[in-house]
């Protein structure tokens, strides 16, 4: 098993310790701290994320996240550091490094935007993977799902470590 493998699983465990979970149905979302320690662990295994300074993450509809992601600003990734979280219905005019949006709303301008300006698309809902999102951090029956649309991800310029296929389902291959 690789360090990161093992990395992901002791952050996993040590967030299940500390956030109340209880029974969740797969509809409802992960915990919005749990989802956010697991997104800023995965942009480790990006490449274009992993090799910038600063990461700057921008939330669309989730105000629980945008405040998890908060209490992460200044948390490494790689070498990067997170650094700003922004949260609003508006896309960014100043530039984001990773877009979250929980809803399917506006999902195609959104995925435009992405690809266009080189932004990793993240959602909380593996369905909208399916529909042009590139990474999934969902509810998989009580326990943290991962879903990398490989289409999407080639689309939007990601690069990827090898390590992402440990603890990610790829969709789209």
């Amino acid at each position: 098993m690789s360090v990161f493998r093992l990395n992901v699983l002791a952050l996993l465990l040590a967030v299940f310790c500390a956030v109340p979970f209880g029974k969740a149905s797969d509809s409802a979302a992960l915990p919005a701290d749990l989802t956010a320690a697991i997104l800023v662990k995965l942009l480790e295994l990006e490449l274009n994320v992993r090799k910038s300074q600063e990461i700057r993450i921008h939330v669309v509809d989730n105000f629980q996240l945008a405040e998890g992601l908060q209490k992460m600003v200044g948390a490494r990734s790689g070498s990067a550091r997170l650094t700003q979280v922004s949260f609003g219905e508006a896309l960014p005019e100043n530039g984001t490094d990773v877009l979250f949006f929980s809803s399917g709303e506006n999902l195609e301008s959104l995925v435009d935007y992405t690809r266009q300006k080189g932004v990793l698309s993240v959602t909380n809902d593996r369905w909208l993977v399916e529909s042009g999102a590139t990474l999934a951090i969902y509810n998989d029956e009580g326990l943290p799902g991962i879903l990398l649309n490989h289409e999407s991800s080639r689309r939007e310029g990601r690069k990827w470590r090898p390590e992402i296929l440990e603890v990610a389902e790829v969709y789209g291959e």
